[in-house]
């Protein structure tokens, strides 16, 4: 059918008055708004502007909404909230098929590139590299799922606080010994080095964190001079947490005579136990004094944090039996990896010191990731 050319200007016309849709207009609020030749009475009514005939003014149109505890705006007629239904269901299958658009050309053309074998193995690869995954970085040891008591725990402050610590831990109660506090960097350094120029016989040390700096270079120091005086030093290093510093920073102190050893260095065939590290401090001397608490051997813990640059944190140098329970801790670290077994008097030093005024009870714990009874995690749950 020919179109002469009025007709087709007037299609035109219709046809780009229909693609320019106007903007929603603000709603309109009423009380009563007529709508084919009907009143709406006390109810709301929103209004658009719509397209008509190419040419006429755009027609108002409103639809009714019932609901008067609402906003005029967040009204939506019944056939929107359908269309709108209809696209977000429209767009969601869109998304999908563009999702899964050629997997399985794709797939096809990995078969061909490939043989059979070689997927397998790939599959295989795939399923060993979760398992390693899973079996490092997953809790070790079975723990139950809920914890309680049917008795009410005791007061921190009560005798009967270190009774139930120590029948959770597995450890009695012991007496003996004393407790200094020390607060960050500026207090435990000078202590540190102080007990270590008096040793007269032994110096065990371990900590997880050691860094290359200033406390470094003084502790290093201290040792090798003891060392040359005849004292025994032994360290133990923590295989990941003594990475930033260099081997050669403990080549003078080995020259000297002193034991250096490294805790599970990472190795191929030993990754299964590789995120089992020694968190441990337990620096002891003569089996007599010790030293333990969040500090270790690097510069965040200069000074008394003066800046976010270094760090807060508290030590604790115990002396008597409590130092000796921090040698055991050392001792079960130090056989595991050199192999020497330190069972002489020279580090557990006979004579026991006797219950009086001021000494402190305590319960030696020494907890390691590889151990499957929890108890440090009983000991944090008994004060709660």
């Amino acid at each position: 059918m020919n179109v002469g050319p009025s007709a087709s200007r007037s299609f035109a016309r219709r046809s780009a008055s229909a693609d320019s849709v106007a903007a929603f207009a603000p709603p309109v609020s009423t009380s009563g708004v007529m709508r084919s030749g009907r009143r709406f009475n006390n109810s709301v009514a929103t209004a658009a502007y719509r397209p008509s005939l190419a040419g006429s003014t755009p027609r108002l149109v409103q639809s009714r909404c019932p609901r008067l505890s609402v906003a005029p705006e967040s009204c939506i007629s019944w056939r929107g909230r359908l269309n709108a239904y209809r696209f977000g269901a429209l767009g969601m299958a869109v998304a999908a098929q563009r999702l899964t658009h050629g997997v399985g050309a794709r797939w096809h053309a990995v078969r061909r590139r490939y043989k059979w074998w070689q997927l397998a193995l790939f599959v295989i690869g795939v399923i060993a590299f979760v398992s390693v995954m899973s079996a490092l970085f997953f809790a070790v040891g079975n723990k139950p799922t809920r914890v309680y008591t049917d008795a009410p725990p005791p007061s921190v402050d009560s005798p009967d606080f270190a009774t139930a610590l120590g029948a959770i831990v597995g450890a009695p109660v012991e007496h003996g010994g004393s407790i200094q506090i020390l607060n960050n960097g500026d207090e435990f350094v000078p202590a540190l080095l102080a007990s270590i120029d008096q040793a007269q016989r032994t110096i065990n040390f371990t900590v997880y964190i050691w860094s290359e700096g200033t406390i470094s270079n003084q502790v290093l120091r201290a040792l090798e001079q003891k060392q040359r005086q005849g004292v025994l030093v032994r360290v133990l290093l923590d295989g990941l947490g003594s990475l930033k510093v260099p081997d050669e920073d403990f080549e003078p102190l080995i020259a000297a005579g002193g034991r250096v050893q490294k805790f599970r260095t990472p190795r191929f065939g030993k990754l299964t136990r590789f995120h089992r590290r020694t968190h441990r401090r337990s620096i002891v001397i003569d089996g007599e004094v010790g030293f333990t608490g969040g500090m270790a051997v690097s510069d965040v813990w200069l000074g008394h944090a003066q800046d976010p640059e270094h760090w807060r944190d508290i030590m604790f140098r115990v002396t008597g039996p409590i130092a000796r329970s921090l040698q055991n801790a050392f001792v079960d670290l130090w056989v595991n990896s050199s192999g020497e077994l330190l069972i002489d008097p020279v580090h557990y030093p006979l004579g026991a010191p006797a219950i009086a005024e001021g000494v402190e009870r305590f319960v030696h714990l020494a907890n390691s990731p590889s151990d499957d009874d929890h108890s440090l995690a009983y000991f944090y749950l008994l004060p709660i």
